[in-house]
């Protein structure tokens, strides 16, 4: 309390100087203005008739501060009643008193409403400003193009983010001044909670959007770097922006349930001071009045043709609204981040039908796409290992499956979806082989036969037993009377030996004798065997003689056994 010193009136803290002489108030002590009181009564004759106690009762009711209510005195008829009332009434001032002074350091209430007001107004341009600038600045972050353009529209966005950062410190400040006058001064007014609730569910939405603040405050930087030279930069700005903008949904929900949280606390604040100035309090009584008269006259209205219009168009919006909050408050609860550990996975196949391998990168070439600027997934991923089920002894049309292997655990607290781990590959472009006779087309079997028939023929002709003789050789006769065909899986090849006999006549100077020999010579086949290249045909050509004593088996067993190949191998005999 204030209290003038030259006419002793006394007054709120409110007040600086003296209503009615002028003079500059002195701030007193609460155990003064009780003590005045005591005083100033016990002076009084006791004695006095019921009239002059009222009296006198009223006058210093009149030299009490505005806005303390004193209790009535009842009029007493002896000395020793009077003098107990009057103490009783002396310590109801004071508490009147103490309920309408805050005791210790007073915070005024005003600066805190200010404050709330200031921070709203600021956050709703700079949240009017985000929705106009940050589609356009991610879009041009994910082109990487246009920097000197870019930075320029990024302009905008790095004031609102200064402006953010001011608003979330101040609202801080603001709720630490409410807590010391709930705290502290026990100001447990419904304005002052009411106004307290609205800023702090403010700074409660403002912390949710910190993190996405921060990380476009990262982007900005980047690309200043990237502006100045410093290309390495660029890898790292178009990660953040992917992952903004792929949750673009949920933090333009969020500023907007920050702008709402913002307009009510200008609007709680701008009332609030409006009850400061007038002296007045909130009064559940008169909400519940306004709130019945407002209700009254809305239902009048929508039973008018517009009003019932109207509220279907109110209704219908605000479902919806409520309907487009609920989906996503609960979509970003369930929402996983999607990851396709297989993307550009590739294995090239080596080698021939029957014997091929893998040939392939690090991982078999998979490299995930994930944002590699959020160090949880890049975490993630350097424990995500890759395995082939089958990688040698492949044969055309066999298959082989790539897995990646992780942490189920890792990925469901990271929120992660594994979209794919494991893809399989069909083996394919393998040199073809023929493990078999039958294998080689028909017609490539008839050539191989008419070719190694032809060079044996040429063989047969030169011929000569009599060196020192001149010889005529006459072929009487040439057939094919053995096939062998051994594959040797260990290099893809088949090795055809042919057997030929060969009756022919030899004529020399002393006389003629009948011959019969056993020519035979081997062809390699291979999946590239083409019977119109030569140098499959140049095989060196063997010749066996028969003796007379001899049989067709034992000379066919001693060809096998130099040709490396047994009767298994055997395809075609003509005995």
């Amino acid at each position: 309390m204030k209290k003038c010193l030259n006419c002793g009136e006394v007054y709120e803290d409110k007040f600086g100087f003296c209503q009615k002489c002028g003079s500059k108030l002195e701030l007193i002590e609460e155990d003064e203005t009780k003590d005045d009181v005591v005083e100033s009564v016990e002076e009084e004759n006791v004695e006095q008739t019921k009239e002059d106690v009222a009296e006198t009762v009223e006058e210093k009711k009149a030299e009490q501060p505005k806005g303390v209510a004193l209790p009535k005195i009842p009029v007493v008829e002896s000395k020793q009643d009077t003098s107990k009332k009057v103490n009783d009434f002396a310590e109801k001032v004071k508490a009147s008193v103490e309920k309408s002074s805050l005791n210790g350091f007073d915070l005024k209430r005003l600066y805190l409403l200010i404050a709330s007001i200031v921070g709203g107004v600021i956050v709703f341009f700079i949240t009017i400003s985000l929705f106009f600038k940050y589609k356009s600045v991610t879009n041009k972050l994910y082109d990487m193009s246009g920097f000197e353009e870019l930075c320029k529209a990024l302009g905008t966005v790095k004031t609102s983010v200064t402006f953010f950062y001011i608003v979330f410190l101040l609202n801080l400040v603001v709720i630490g001044g409410y807590i010391y006058r709930l705290v502290k001064l026990k100001d447990k007014r419904k304005s002052s909670l009411l106004a307290f609730g609205t800023v702090g569910v403010s700074e409660v939405i403002a912390l949710t959007l910190l993190p996405t603040v921060i990380r476009v405050g990262q982007i900005l930087k980047a690309v200043n770097a990237a502006i100045n030279g410093n290309w390495d930069a660029a890898e790292s700005v178009t990660g953040s922006a992917l992952s903004l903008y792929s949750n673009t949904t949920s933090i333009k929900v969020s500023v907007v349930l920050l702008l709402i949280a913002e307009i009510a606390t200008i609007a709680v604040s701008a009332y609030t001071i409006y009850l400061e100035r007038t002296d007045k309090e909130l009064s559940v009584e008169d909400l519940q009045k306004s709130g019945k008269n407002m209700i009254g006259s809305l239902k009048e209205y929508v039973k008018t043709e517009k009003g019932k219009k109207n509220a279907i168009i109110v209704a219908g919006v605000c479902g919806a609204l409520v309907i487009c909050l609920l989906g996503t408050g609960i979509y970003n609860v369930v929402k996983k981040t999607p990851i396709n550990l297989m993307t550009a996975c590739k294995v090239d196949f080596e080698g021939y039908d029957g014997g091929g391998y893998v040939n392939s990168d690090y991982n078999y070439g998979c490299e995930p796409d994930y944002d590699k600027t959020n160090s949880d997934i890049s975490t993630f991923m350097d424990t995500v290992s890759y395995s082939i089920d089958k990688s040698s002894g492949l044969s055309n049309g066999d298959k082989v499956t790539i897995t990646a292997k992780y942490s189920e655990e890792t990925a469901k607290s990271l929120k992660l979806k594994v979209t794919e781990s494991t893809k399989t590959f069909r083996v394919k472009g393998l040199t073809k082989v023929y493990k078999n006779w039958s294998d080689i087309p028909k017609k490539t079997r008839k050539v191989i036969e008419e070719k190694t028939k032809n060079k044996i023929e040429k063989k047969a002709k030169k011929y000569s037993a009599h060196y020192f003789d001149e010889e005529t050789i006459t072929i009487n006769s040439i057939n094919n009377v053995a096939t062998y065909y051994a594959y040797d899986k260990s290099y893809g090849v088949g090795n055809a030996v042919l057997v030929y006999k060969v009756d022919l006549t030899d004529k020399y100077d002393d006389g003629t004798d009948n011959v019969t020999l056993y020519y035979y010579m081997d062809v390699s086949v291979d999946g590239n065997f083409k019977t119109t290249n030569p140098n499959y045909f140049n095989g060196y050509i063997y010749d066996y003689e028969k003796d007379e004593d001899e049989s067709e088996t034992d000379i066919l067993d001693d060809i096998m056994s130099d040709m490396d190949v047994t009767e298994d191998d055997l395809v075609h005999y003509a005995g």
